[in-house]
């Protein structure tokens, strides 16, 4: 944040200065505040500020919405109480100024609430290379060959009238698609009265269409999980010079990720045990709808229902309409409504036109998947002023680095990162430390951490959680503290990928569990360190950190009494310098390479 880390001392001739967040202004010719580079869920994320506190919110300033609105959002749910899971707040950055000249405790905080978007992939059927398989069967999928690890899309068929005793087939090719078997009677290739089509956005699918109707005790259809996506595009189909209606759902499903504890995956059966979705935007043909409308120039009537499906009438030949909701989803279903019977009677809309009654087919399928990719940079603005009123303007002042899972990375830089520079995370959430060249400290908290030392002699503490570490090159300590440890019979599980068994004087890599180890001496360190091997036959330390090994113990109660375990992979026993616990224990401590006390 400051060149010494604290920005108490930024001040001119009068008196102290500080330092604030920067949010962009409104433009000043149309007054339109821009959304920043950043997205949750293909939803746009605006910033809001009140200089110490920076709010990531999808509530749009451009709507009324100003800082206050944002902070009560973000504190608070709508009936009140407080709020643990904020449903429009993405993330939360607070600067923490001590105010204080003599001290260099100037911080921030970043909290996160909701997935960034950052290996976020736009696809659709209509591009790339797809194969389609399937046509006047039960169902019809469209399979994925890019090798981009792209969603499968299985397309079922719906029907609402079943007087006519057939269970529905999806009739279509690559390019369109319809469902045979409603009440329009017809065996086209289109979605008329009592069809719906409901679209699953799936990965790893097996089966086999049928030429038969839809049946789901017999159905070959399976996968191993649904993939959340937003922003889902298809294309209508409408005979020239006639228009259409169509209700669009969207599902989350509740079997959402694979069953690992029965290893049971998706099935037929899990596609229709899911819950509605409420669908907050709509665009047709790059026009967005947010709220309920009727466009007299384009003659669409768009109206968000109370049951969070969507109603859009006087659809046309080769309309693109593409949905969202908040969080994603992962199934939508588009049902033929007869336009002309279609009234909404709570807003009293009207303006539909004769004809709005035509049947409708699909022309291809899209959405946004959130497919893991590179890490994201977030970077966030601040100013710097003094007393006197000048000001200094800091670009990507705050840098905050994401993994597609939510996964914070800090970088260091090429001199000694240590002391008030130490590379430090605070979080619960999992975090990669990269020390780079020079002597570092870094220092993780309780999520399970991943450590890197880079070049020189680092200091690594891995914190709770189960962590990794590298040291790299140089004499490396990897340090242990009290309540870094798990409990006894569940312990934490550290491991070392890299640990150098030579002697220090030659290079080699040091244990430190001083503040680990409970009321130990050098004497009877054995109640307190076991060493075992484990099944890739690495080393492993086995510990109790308040000394209650015995002599008598068996490989059972030592298990029992374990409330820390460190892995030094590719080590192996005889590199710890002895046959026994003892003789290892008596060689490390020798050797300078395990510190006690």
């Amino acid at each position: 944040m400051d060149i010494d880390i604290n920005v108490d001392d930024n001040y001119g001739a009068d008196q102290t200065g500080t330092v604030r967040f920067v949010v962009p202004e409104p433009d000043p010719v149309t007054g339109i505040i821009s959304p920043s580079e950043y997205t949750t869920s293909s939803q746009d994320i605006y910033l809001y500020t009140n200089g110490l506190i920076l709010i990531g919110s999808i509530l749009d300033p451009n709507d009324g919405y100003d800082f206050f609105d944002a902070y009560a959002d973000y504190l608070l749910n709508d009936d009140g109480n407080p709020n643990t899971v904020p449903e429009t707040t993405a993330f939360v950055a607070t600067l923490s100024l001590d105010a204080d000249l003599g001290t260099l405790a100037d911080t921030y905080s970043f909290e996160l609430f909701s997935q960034i978007d950052g290996g976020i992939g736009d696809f659709s059927t209509t591009t790339g290379t797809w194969n389609f398989v399937g046509g006047n069967t039960d169902f019809a999928y469209y399979e994925d060959l890019s090798g981009y690890n792209l969603p499968d899309v299985v397309v079922t068929p719906l029907l609402s009238n079943t007087e006519t005793g057939e269970s529905g087939r999806i009739n279509g090719t690559a390019n369109r698609v319809g469902v045979t078997g409603g009440s329009s009677g017809g065996g086209g290739q289109d979605v008329g009265l009592d069809e719906t089509i409901r679209v699953d956005f799936v990965e790893d699918f097996t089966g086999t269409p049928a030429s038969t109707g839809y049946t789901e005790a017999t159905v070959d259809l399976h996968f191993d999980n649904h993939v959340l996506v937003n922003g889902a595009e298809t294309s209508f189909y409408v005979s020239p010079g006639k228009i259409s209606s169509v209700n669009i759902r969207a599902y989350d499903d509740a079997d959402f990720v694979l069953d690992t504890e029965n290893e049971d995956p998706d099935n037929v059966g899990d596609i229709y045990n899911d819950t509605v979705d409420t669908i907050t935007k709509v665009e047709i043909n790059g026009v967005e709808y947010t709220v309920n409308d009727v466009d007299p120039l384009d003659g669409y009537m768009v109206i968000f229902e109370a049951d969070g499906t969507v109603t859009i009438s006087g659809l046309k030949n080769n309309d693109s309409v593409v949905v969202y909701t908040v969080d994603g989803f992962t199934t939508i279903e588009y049902a033929y409504v007869d336009g002309d019977a279609y009234v909404n009677e709570t807003l009293e809309l009207t303006g539909l036109v004769d004809g709005a009654d035509q049947s409708f087919s699909l022309q291809g399928f899209g959405a946004s998947a959130f497919i893991p990719g590179d890490a994201l940079t977030m970077n966030f603005d601040l100013e710097v002023f003094d007393g006197d009123g000048d000001t200094a303007y800091v670009e990507d002042g705050i840098q905050i680095l994401l993994s597609p899972d939510d996964h914070i990375i800090i970088h260091g830089t090429d001199g000694d990162d240590s002391g008030v520079d130490a590379l430090e995370t605070s979080t619960d959430q999992a975090a990669t430390i990269i020390g780079y060249d020079g002597d570092d400290e870094l220092i993780g908290d309780s999520g399970n951490d991943i450590l890197i030392g880079g070049d020189g002699d680092d200091l690594l503490i891995g914190g709770e959680g189960d962590d990794t570490m590298t040291g790299g090159l140089g004499v490396d300590v990897f340090q242990w503290e009290l309540n870094d440890q798990g409990t006894a019979g569940d312990s934490a599980v550290d491991t070392i990928t890299d640990f150098d068994t030579a002697t220090v004087a030659n290079g080699g890599d040091i244990l430190n569990l001083a503040d680990l180890l409970i009321g130990e001496e050098s004497s009877d360190l054995i109640n307190y360190l076991r060493f075992d091997t484990n099944v890739d036959g690495d080393a492993v330390i086995q510990i109790s950190s308040s000394g209650a090994f015995t002599d008598t113990d068996d490989a059972a109660a030592i298990a029992s009494k374990v409330d820390q375990t460190i892995v030094l992979n590719d080590v192996d026993l005889t590199d710890l310098g002895g046959a026994t616990d003892q003789d290892i224990i008596n060689h490390l401590v020798d050797s300078g390479k395990l510190i006690t006390d």
